[in-house]
């Protein structure tokens, strides 16, 4: 328990710092949100192929079980990745971070249309929660521009939808609960985005040492954030791993905090005591929701599991006459 929880914090932290290495790599570096996108997920897949082979197992039912999950999973991240590199490079990370909490209305909308999952009205309330708490990141500083609204919206849709698929992509491979079954996901997603972005690299002409060491903290450190992720999800389960990895939120505003003090001004926005507040605040409320939505939605799954069958009596042989 307490190494599932350190490596859900773990993970949360190394997030929080990937949204300012990104936002340093498309701000002051005169590069693109494509340069980011591959460059990034190259060294993803090159983490990947190193780690392949210390996990690697044949899914359940074939690779042809695997195809439908991997592309929901992998897809919809990469779209998902697309859209945060882009509002990074419009808005402050520390305000990014903790409003990708909204993902909650989107899991809700997607599953219950698409996936037909069915809500309680406490997951609902929770919902609402993660609505006002948007709200109030939003009015905690500078008011979001339309173009990040819009980003984050784009954003959201697609780990949503990453995150709806995850647990089949899982599946094909083996138990939910398996740390390296789950790693195994993480590392099956990053090779096929990075084959994805491998034709992008002779395009942009992406041969400049310099520039591929730029990329590196921010591959290092969400490649990182998400085999912790995994790696808590296998030992605490997916209910407390969730409501750890929301932790990222608050701890960006403290980060952001210390950024905008510090000489990278080009990074944070310095905010006074009060906006800081309400951001925090917000956040938190960010962080309730989540884990309420999560907490219901586990419930709902318990009671919805079949009772074992009772035992049944041992049969005895009468002895012969």
């Amino acid at each position: 328990m307490i190494m599932g929880i350190v490596a859900g914090l773990v993970g949360a932290f190394s997030q929080a710092w990937s949204y300012f290495f990104s936002r340093h790599f498309v701000t002051a570096s005169g590069q693109g949100t494509r340069h980011l996108l591959v460059i990034g997920h190259i060294w993803m897949a090159l983490f990947s192929l190193a780690l392949m082979p210390f996990i690697f197992r044949q899914p359940v039912d074939g690779w042809a079980s695997v195809w439908l999950p991997l592309l929901g999973a992998a897809g919809g991240y990469f779209l998902g990745q697309i859209g945060m590199l882009w509002t990074m490079k419009r808005m402050p990370a520390s305000r990014v971070a903790p409003l990708l909490g909204a993902k909650l209305l989107f899991l809700a909308v997607l599953g219950v249309t698409l996936f037909g999952k069915v809500l309680t009205g406490w997951q609902w309330a929770a919902v609402g929660i993660a609505a006002v708490a948007a709200l109030g990141l939003n009015w905690a500083g500078e008011r979001i521009p339309l173009r990040g609204i819009l980003g984050l919206v784009w954003t959201c849709t697609g780990y949503a939808t990453s995150d709806l698929s995850i647990p089949h992509l899982i599946a094909a491979f083996g138990q939910m609960g398996e740390t390296r079954v789950a790693l195994l996901a993480v590392v099956t997603s990053y090779i096929a985005c990075g084959l994805v972005v491998l034709p992008w690299v002779v395009k942009l002409r992406l041969t400049s040492g310099s520039m591929w060491l730029k990329g590196l903290p921010f591959a290092a450190t969400w490649y990182l954030a998400m085999c912790f992720l995994f790696i808590s999800i296998g030992l605490v389960g997916v209910v407390l791993a969730v409501i750890l990895q929301s932790s990222r939120g608050p701890m960006s505003i403290g980060l952001g905090r210390l950024v905008g003090r510090s000489r990278h001004t080009h990074l944070e926005q310095t905010l006074p005591g009060h906006l800081l507040l309400r951001q925090l605040a917000a956040a938190l409320l960010m962080c309730v929701a989540i884990g309420l939505y999560v907490w219901q939605g586990s419930a709902v799954s318990s009671a919805a599991a079949p009772a074992p069958a009772p035992a049944t009596p041992p049969q005895t042989t009468p002895a012969r006459p």
